[in-house]
C-alpha cells in the first residue's frame, strides 16, 4: 500500500474510496506478537499465560484501551492549532473532552504487516522471544471494515477549520448541529487522524483493529474477518509452554512452527521448523 494515496483520499473526504483502497492493498496476512511467561518472570505466570491461550482458543483477539498501550500519544494524533486559528479556552477544553471521550470509547487490537522474523517485535512484544507470533489470514470477502493502517509522520495533525470543530463539539455535547455533513466528514477524518503515530514507530508496520468499547476486551475473529493461520514459537519459549502451544495449534487446525538459531546462515533471520 502507498500510504500517501490512502491519506490523500481521507484528506479529500473520499472515505468510500479510501476504504476500497485499504481493502485492496491490505496484506493477505497480519501478525500478532504475544508475550508468554515462565517461573523466572513472575509468580502468577500460569494465570497470565492462561488468559492469552484462552483468547486464542476461543478464536478471539485481545483488545486494549489507549491507556494500556505503550505510547502516551495514543489516539491523540490531532490538535487544535492555536497558531492558525483563535482557539478560545472553552473551545479548547471542549475539544480535549471530545478527545478523552473518544479514547474511552475505543478499543484497539494491534497487528503488524511485518513477518514472523521481526527481531525488534519479538524482543519488545513477546517477552524477549519467550512468547509467540500468531499469523492471521485476512478474509477479504466480504471486506473487513474496521482494520486500518497506522499512518506514521513526524508531527501531529493540526485542525485549522474552527467551524467544523465547533459543529462536531456541538453535536457531541448538545446533540445538535447545523452542518451535519461537515460533522460526518469530521468524524470520519478524526477516526483516521487518531491512528497517526510518530515516524519512529514505523518499524512496527502496524495495522489496527478499532472497535467501540462494549465492555468486553476481546472480539471474535470472524467479526473482524481474521482467521488464525499459524503459531510461531519464540526461541526462548519454555518447554512447558511449547507443549500446550502444540496442543493449541492442533485444536485450532493452525500450523505450528518453532524458531531456532541457524549457525550456518548469513542472514539475521531465525530458522522455522
Amino acid at each position: 500500500m502507498d500510504i500517501r494515496i490512502y491519506q490523500a483520499l481521507i484528506e479529500a473526504h473520499k472515505f468510500q474510496e479510501a476504504h476500497l483502497y485499504n481493502t485492496i492493498h491490505m496484506p493477505l496476512a497480519l501478525y500478532k506478537y504475544v508475550p508468554l511467561f515462565d517461573e523466572g518472570d513472575r509468580s502468577d505466570y500460569h494465570e497470565e499465560n492462561r488468559k492469552r491461550v484462552t483468547t486464542l482458543r476461543n478464536n478471539q483477539l485481545w483488545l486494549s484501551t489507549s491507556k494500556q498501550l505503550n505510547d502516551p500519544f495514543e489516539l491523540k494524533g490531532v490538535f487544535l492549532d492555536g497558531s492558525v486559528i483563535d482557539v478560545e479556552a472553552d473551545l479548547m477544553n471542549s475539544f480535549q473532552m471530545i478527545v478523552n471521550s473518544y479514547c474511552q470509547r475505543k478499543l484497539i487490537g494491534s497487528l503488524s504487516a511485518s513477518t514472523s522474523n521481526n527481531m525488534p517485535l519479538w524482543a519488545h512484544y513477546s517477552n524477549n522471544h519467550k512468547g509467540i507470533c500468531v499469523k492471521y489470514e485476512v478474509i477479504k470477502i466480504p471486506p473487513p471494515f474496521n482494520i486500518y493502517p497506522v499512518i506514521y509522520q513526524d508531527n501531529r495533525k493540526a485542525i485549522t477549520n474552527l467551524d467544523m470543530a465547533k459543529d462536531y463539539i456541538a453535536l457531541v455535547k448538545y446533540k445538535e448541529t447545523k452542518n451535519f455533513d461537515d460533522v460526518v466528514s469530521f468524524m470520519h477524518r478524526f477516526d483516521h487522524y487518531a491512528l497517526l503515530k510518530h515516524s519512529f514507530w514505523a518499524y512496527e508496520k502496524e495495522y489496527r483493529v478499532v472497535v467501540n468499547n462494549s465492555g468486553s476486551q476481546s472480539v471474535d475473529l470472524a467479526q473482524i474477518h481474521l482467521k488464525i493461520d499459524s503459531i510461531f514459537v519464540g526461541i526462548n519459549c519454555s518447554a512447558e509452554n511449547r507443549e500446550y502451544l502444540l496442543d493449541l495449534a492442533g485444536k485450532l487446525k493452525a500450523t505450528y512452527r518453532e524458531l531456532s538459531f541457524d549457525e550456518g546462515s548469513s542472514t539475521y533471520s531465525m530458522k522455522e521448523t
